[in-house]
């Protein structure tokens, strides 16, 4: 999984987020483990609207898109959600 744009706000520890907000990161974080994939957030989005120092939870990877490119080569599917 690769979170970019406003998707990255998922990598917020637990009780991180806005009241109104869901908070998913318990479940996108059972997601990723029970089909062994690794969450990959990508660092120039996370840096453009995370604040210094914010908590990121445990199995989320800030890592660039090459990374995920390399993984989805390997991949025998590739699905995104949103965008235009």
């Amino acid at each position: 999984m690769f979170f970019y744009a406003d998707a990255v706000y998922q990598q917020l520890a637990s009780g991180s987020h806005d009241a109104g907000d869901p908070d998913l990161t318990a479940d996108w974080q059972q997601f990723a483990q029970q089909n062994s994939t690794p969450i990959i957030v990508c660092p120039a989005a996370t840096d453009r609207r995370l604040p210094e120092g914010w908590e990121s939870s445990a199995s989320f990877e800030v890592s660039g898109l090459a990374e995920f490119m390399e993984l989805a080569a390997a991949a025998d599917r590739v699905v995104s959600f949103g965008g235009p």
